[in-house]
């Protein structure tokens, strides 16, 4: 997923070992280190050390963003480097290191503080969840694959006892029906982390609204949660890219997930209507502890994490949605918990809708 990306990109596991190195690293570096301690490999190689960051953006979890200038590097000059920790669940999964050159135009303004380049902060926020939703994956994917082999070994007993067709016919239907369930669970991974799609296209919200809470569907039973899904039928239609705004729901309702870990009462809401003629909204509420009024604005900011992730879920989801025309807010619920509320823009207007209906 970074091979055409012109950064030099590496993941590194726990240990702080080469896990994967993209093409762009190797051009710069001319080896591919997997396995060897990335320390080692960049000790000496930049000022101030390389290890000084790496292990403040582990042992924080905070993602690190400095200027640094290269001593050995065979392109020279200075880079942005950062590095976005891997947290899987409560567990620290590894990092991702990017190190990206200073333009020309840029030299002017060294000392601007460095933002991650939306693009390739979008990409990386995406790379951090695969370990998750693989995870989820392997895990529903393997509920109809055990269904299948069932059904696949009831067929013969029920043929050599004869069994009316009516019986055969309908165990038929159950083991295609288990198949196409694991079909589709693998189709909606591969859309969410294949990578970013040219583009927009006209989607269908509803779609979107429930392959996201199936997506996020084995989080929500491992933590007692149950995820509510209301939704206006017909939906106004919308231009956009499917996989970005799963990823935005995928955070949205991960992170109402993950506010709920304390409370007894443990529900979240994903609730979409049409807004006039202009707009659809959903809006995903929890039952949790809330938010303060003073930390409405400074959740989506990069680094506030208060669930021992990357801290860079609402930031990306905030910059998804404005990317497509959108606005993505927090707000307080009147009694416990919070809501975030997207809002997109539609591509027709109500009197469509209405022919949609009628139809």
């Amino acid at each position: 997923m970074t091979d055409n990306l012109r950064y030099a990109v590496a993941y590194l596991g726990p240990t702080q070992h080469f896990a994967f190195v993209n093409p762009a690293f190797e051009h710069r570096f001319g080896r591919r280190p997997l396995g060897s301690d990335a320390v080692g490999f960049f000790s000496g190689m930049f000022s101030p050390p390389f290890e000084q960051f790496i292990n403040r953006a582990l042992a924080g979890r905070e993602v690190v963003r400095t200027l640094v200038y290269s001593n050995r590097d065979p392109e020279g000059g200075r880079l942005w480097l950062y590095a976005v920790p891997d947290v899987v669940g409560d567990e620290l999964a590894g990092a991702f290191v990017m190190l990206e050159p200073v333009a020309e135009r840029d030299r002017d303004e060294i000392d601007a503080p460095a933002s991650v380049p939306y693009d390739q902060l979008v990409h990386l926020q995406r790379m951090a969840r695969l370990g998750q939703i693989m995870a989820g994956m392997a895990h529903e994917v393997g509920q109809p694959v055990s269904a299948i082999i069932n059904y696949a070994d009831a067929l013969p007993r029920m043929l050599d006892a004869g069994e009316s067709p009516a019986r055969l016919h309908s165990l038929v239907r159950a083991l295609r029906a288990q198949a196409d369930r694991a079909s589709r669970i693998i189709t909606q991974t591969r859309q969410l982390l294949g990578g970013r799609q040219a583009g927009f296209q006209d989607c269908d919200l509803l779609q979107v609204i429930y392959r996201s809470v199936e997506l996020t569907e084995r989080s929500a039973v491992d933590a007692g949660v149950e995820v509510r899904v209301s939704a206006q039928s017909p939906l106004l239609p919308c231009a956009g890219n499917p996989a970005q705004l799963e990823q935005i729901l995928i955070n949205l309702i991960g992170n109402a997930i993950n506010a709920l870990a304390n409370e007894s009462r443990r529900i979240v809401r994903v609730q979409a209507e049409n807004v006039e003629d202009r707009a659809i909204r959903i809006r995903i509420t929890d039952s949790g502890p809330g938010i303060g009024a003073d930390a409405l604005q400074s959740v989506f900011e990069p680094c506030q994490s208060s669930g021992g992730g990357m801290g860079m879920g609402l930031f990306v989801s905030r910059q998804l949605a404005e990317a497509h025309g959108g606005q993505l807010w927090a707000e307080p619920n009147r009694h416990a918990g919070a809501s975030f509320v997207l809002d997109l823009p539609a591509t027709s207007s109500q009197r469509t809708l209405e022919q949609a209906s009628a139809s």
